[in-house]
């Protein structure tokens, strides 16, 4: 019987609480969707508290329908998991408008579901960034969470995952970005991040 769960790609869990808990990341809007509720079930008894999941326009773009995310959503409410959306645009790695377009009206369909946003995904990796850059990145970032919180005054922001043993590398480039910012933001610029600690090829 085939399984969507990543149990691999551990995430952030619970930020709502802002401690440790166990959360999964899962493609619920592709494979397998006919089987949606029974692997959210699953999550559930195996004491999942949050999934992470994508945002991406491009597979809005294919119909110009929410109807999976809908549903997504709603299970995952209705089974007291936190929904954990990764906003990623890929392939395309810039805050154009319609990038910010689709993150404001998915942000406000969801504006009383979804509280926590991650930004991104594997941001240091070129497999979903074209000429990594840690500053361009913070860009995006800055973008996509004033376009959330125009929705959302109370959205809690997310780092996007990084990927690989260099990780550590990156993280500390973002910080050294995130000093110049220190004089206009409010602490609350984000919340934590997340990693992904495997080889890139």
């Amino acid at each position: 019987m085939r399984r969507i769960l990543l149990l691999g790609g551990l995430c952030a869990a619970s930020v709502a609480a802002y401690a440790m808990s166990l959360g999964v990341g899962a493609h619920l809007t592709r494979a397998d969707f006919d089987r949606l509720s029974d692997e959210i079930a699953l999550m559930k008894r195996s004491g999942f508290t949050s999934c992470r999941f994508g945002f991406c326009p491009r597979d809005h773009a294919k119909d110009g329908s929410y109807d999976r995310w809908d549903r997504v959503v709603d299970e995952l409410v209705v089974a007291g998991i936190e929904p954990l959306p990764v906003v990623c645009g890929w392939p395309y790695d810039r805050a154009d408008k319609a990038f910010l377009d689709f993150v404001r009206t998915t942000a406000k369909r969801y504006r009383d579901k979804i509280k926590t946003w991650e930004i991104w995904n594997e941001e240091n990796s070129d497999q979903f960034w074209q000429d990594v850059s840690a500053r361009d990145y913070l860009d995006l970032l800055t973008k996509t969470r004033t376009a959330i919180r125009e929705e959302i005054q109370d959205a809690r922001i997310v780092l996007g995952g990084l990927a690989g043993v260099d990780a550590c590398s990156m993280m500390n480039r973002f910080y050294e970005h995130f000093e110049i910012l220190k004089m206009n933001e409010k602490p609350n610029f984000f919340v934590t991040h997340t990693d992904m600690p495997y080889k890139i090829e």
